[in-house]
């Protein structure tokens, strides 16, 4: 499993990538801004991508998941190289 999967490691970078691009000039409300839509985001991420294992496994007795998480790791992978 990549490092990558980890929800907490989505959270993070979620976060601090709304913070970073977020227009409000008192820095502790940015933050706070941050957290709470970013972790949301993440959260929302993070629930499709459990959603979608869940219905491989149901589907398939455990046996597709294998392919979900190639296509994760694909996807993943074309949209660094494309942006």
């Amino acid at each position: 499993m990549p490092v990558a999967d980890s929800g907490c490691l989505y959270q993070c970078l979620w976060q601090v990538l709304l913070t970073s691009v977020l227009p409000i000039d008192n820095e502790m409300l940015k933050w706070i801004t941050g957290f709470i839509v970013g972790g949301g985001a993440a959260a929302t991420v993070q629930g499709g991508s459990v959603l979608t294992r869940l219905a491989s496994t149901k589907m398939t007795a455990g046996t597709g998941n294998a392919v979900v998480a190639t296509g994760e790791l694909a996807s993943k992978k074309w949209f660094i190289i494309k942006n």
